[in-house]
Formats: C-alpha cells, sequence, structure tokens
C-alpha cells in the first residue's frame, strides 16, 4: 500500500456510563468541527508528500487524546492509529496560525512515535512538515490549469482552518 493521507481525530472515549447519546449530544460536533479544521494542514502534508513507500497502510490517523491510557497503536483496515497527548481546550483558544503549528507539531510527534515503536521511516512525511513550515503553514495552490480558446484558466485554492476559497 502507498501512504497518501493523514488526518487528525478526537476518539471518544468511553468512560463509566457513556452512551451513545452522550457521543450524539456532546461529542460528534466537537469531533467533526475538529477533524475539518485540522484538514487545512493534514490535506497540505498529503498534497506534499504524495504517494510515498511500501506501507502496510495507505492512511494515517493521529488520534488526538487528553490523557494518556497505554493505549496501543495498531493498524486496522490498512489505517495506522496512533495516539498523541493533545490538549483540545488548548487548542480552541489559539489563533488560526497557533493552531496550524499545533497540527503540524503533533503530526510532528506522531511520526518520531510511528519511527520508534513500528521502526518505519516515513522521509516523505518528513519532508513535506519541513516544506509546509518553509511555505509559512500558508496552504495555497494552483489546483486546475485549463487552457481554452487561447486563454488559461486555473483555479487557485487557500485552504485556511475555518474556510476554503
Amino acid at each position: 500500500m502507498k501512504l497518501n493521507d493523514i488526518e487528525l481525530d478526537l476518539p471518544f472515549l468511553e468512560k463509566d456510563g457513556d452512551t451513545v447519546s452522550n457521543y450524539q449530544n456532546f461529542w460528534k460536533e466537537k469531533r467533526i468541527k475538529f477533524r475539518m479544521e485540522t484538514r487545512c494542514m493534514t490535506a497540505m502534508v498529503a498534497r506534499l508528500m504524495g504517494e510515498k513507500g511500501d506501507q502496510n497502510f495507505w492512511k494515517i490517523t493521529v488520534c488526538c487524546v487528553q490523557k494518556d491510557n497505554d493505549f496501543e497503536d495498531m493498524i486496522i483496515d490498512g489505517v495506522l492509529h496512533v495516539y498523541v497527548l493533545f490538549d483540545y481546550d488548548h487548542y480552541v483558544k489559539l489563533s488560526e496560525l497557533q493552531k496550524c503549528i499545533l497540527v503540524i507539531d503533533t503530526i510532528s510527534e506522531a511520526i518520531k512515535k510511528i519511527k520508534k515503536e513500528f521502526n518505519i521511516s516515513l522521509p516523505g512525511v518528513e519532508s513535506a512538515l519541513e516544506q509546509v513550515k518553509r511555505m509559512n503553514y500558508n496552504n495555497t495552490w494552483i489546483w486546475k490549469k485549463t487552457k481554452k480558446y487561447q486563454k488559461t484558466f486555473c483555479v487557485e485554492v487557500n485552504h485556511k482552518i475555518d474556510q476554503v476559497r
């Protein structure tokens, strides 16, 4: 398999008495909002790294948890789940740039953990993370160029934490 995607997730960790309704009422919206916001940077990393390597997984899901409960990192259906400590309450208070920096730092932490636990090298991801930093966390690119009637048309995409233009 070729690694071609990375995402950050806020998994719902059941505690005593937690139910599906607790997830639906309190966690689901927060989880979706977090995934959409962090997609700005994770999509940029995925785009910059291209398809890389022959791995046992096609996607890395960085599971952001508030407390370290000795979660086991594992590959399920071709998706590598890596658990890292993450303070969501701190994240929501940050500016857009600070959120981007924190997302990239969290991915970097996950990559270090993967290298240590699975003895896997991911130079494409590491290179993409460095490129993101050199580009000042600005996720703007030309999506499509079309030449028609002797004119060139293109679509410039500017992907930010809270919007895509």
